[in-house]
């Protein structure tokens, strides 16, 4: 038979199995065939909160790699991990369980990209002068337990290795990739600098025992956060929770005392239950969209219990088109850049107006006003150097000057914020019982929405205890 012949057969077969394959795909679930999806993949484009492998605090350790810190050196039996100048390095996909001590060193997981591993920490004590405890490299995604009954310590030094810094590490545990904390057991974080805990993908955490101090975030997410089934304390000289991605709390408890935000997500934060404390903060609850359908909550606060923050505008918080605003305006700005004359009035005009002045000028006229006076200023700049307007409550930095504000609010920390409109932002209340606690706020709100507030059930109660700023 010609050669021709048997490649014309071979492509006729390919051809069939390929209609084979794509009948079976398209009609496999009418057939009775399940197609297996990792729900724990980083591309995995799921709407489940958690997986299976995440509320699995007690998985099986029977071929599991085993490891005893010991000081400055660990002592490895199983495959998968070797310790070098310090470090004990997780390099495959595995399940490995540690226990003992490190004086000065830390665990660094670093596998392939699509690589999932699970660490047992079984009564761990690690401190590490100037690294995070653990640090994730690379790895699809790794589950951090805590073994039931034990205790794990891990504690910072006062500075971070210029190496450690040049690859973004800012937190006594840090993750490159997605993060799942469960167990039953207990953990403490402690740092000394920046962040107890920043993954700069997902964190859940699932179960355990867990606090955490920093002077800066508690916990600092880059995608969502989500938590269920634990009990967290957090003490942070920032924010408590950061994410930007979305927040989901589903059940556990949670204490905080935070000097900013005790939760602040960029995008949303959902409250489905659970149980949640806020101590002393100076926002409870801060996102473009507040949800709370379930838990008890009760928030004491120096400023919004909650605030739903975005909105559309720039200046004194006038509500605009920015669509309108922009075209000949402010042409090819770049954003986080200040001009040398803000299209913003400073404190040194504002102060030679009287109070009455001000108050009389609504935000628009007050940007108009503005306009006018640097128009010929900014027509001088490149484009490079002209101001984007910021989101929310904030204004430029113009060298930590007081700002002066028509309704008579302090102007926030100057943060680069996406311009929002007014109907991306919300506070919806359907459940749970909320308690807001002011006894020292300056024009302070318990419940602050630049959109729209609902409430279709639940419990709200709030007391403040407001004064004007003299």
């Amino acid at each position: 038979m010609s050669t021709h012949r048997w490649i014309d057969r071979i492509c006729a077969m390919i051809t069939v199995l390929s209609l084979i394959v794509t009948v079976l795909f398209m009609n496999g679930e009418k057939l009775g065939i399940k197609l297996v999806s990792d729900t724990d993949a980083e591309s995995y484009q799921g709407d489940e909160y958690f997986t299976s492998n995440d509320l699995n605090g007690d998985w099986d350790t029977s071929e599991a790699t085993f490891i005893t810190l010991s000081g400055d050196s660990a002592r490895i039996s199983g495959n998968g991990a070797y310790w070098l100048e310090g470090s004990l390095f997780i390099v495959r996909t595995g399940q490995y369980v540690i226990t003992g001590e490190l004086t000065d060193g830390n665990i660094v997981v670093d596998a392939a990209r699509y690589s999932k591993v699970w660490i047992l920490l079984n009564g761990v004590t690690i401190h590490c002068d100037d690294d995070a405890c653990i640090r994730v490299d690379q790895a699809d995604k790794v589950f951090l337990t805590l073994a039931d009954g034990t205790e794990n310590t891990l504690t910072g030094g006062e500075a971070f290795s210029e190496a450690a810094l040049a690859d973004g590490t800012n937190a006594v545990i840090f993750s490159h990739d997605d993060l799942t904390i469960n167990g039953s057991g207990s953990l403490n974080v402690v740092s000394s600098v920046l962040n107890a805990i920043t993954s700069k993908d997902d964190l859940i955490i699932t179960g355990g025992t867990i606090s955490v101090t920093a002077p800066n975030h508690g916990l600092r997410v880059n995608d969502h956060f989500r938590m269920t089934s634990a009990d967290v304390t957090i003490a942070a000289g920032e924010d408590g929770i950061h994410a930007e991605g979305d927040i989901v709390i589903q059940d556990g408890t949670l204490t905080i005392t935070a000097e900013d935000d005790a939760i602040h997500s960029d995008t949303s934060a959902l409250i489905l239950g659970g149980t949640i404390l806020v101590n002393d903060c100076y926002e409870g609850i801060e996102a473009l969209t507040i949800e709370i359908s379930g838990g008890e909550l009760t928030i004491h606060a120096r400023d919004d219990g909650l605030n739903a923050n975005g909105y559309t505008g720039i200046g004194f918080g006038a509500e605009m088109d920015m669509t309108e605003l922009m075209p000949g305006q402010l042409p090819e700005q770049s954003p986080g850049q200040l001009p040398e004359q803000s299209s913003v009035q400073t404190s040194e005009q504002i102060s030679e107006q009287t109070p009455e002045q001000i108050s009389e000028q609504t935000p628009m006229q007050m940007s108009e006003q503005t306009s006018e006076q640097t128009s010929e200023q900014t027509s001088d700049q490149t484009p490079e150097s002209v101001y984007t307007p910021f989101s929310d409550e904030f204004m430029p930095d113009t060298g930590s000057l007081p700002m002066a504000w028509p309704d008579g609010n302090p102007a926030d920390t100057v943060e680069e914020k996406t311009i929002v409109s007014v109907e991306d932002t919300w506070v919806l209340i359907s459940g749970g019982q909320l308690t807001i606690l002011n006894e020292s706020g300056v024009d302070a709100d318990g419940i602050d929405s630049n959109g729209d507030i609902t409430i279709t059930g639940g419990t709200i109660l709030v007391s403040m205890t407001c004064r004007s700023e003299e």
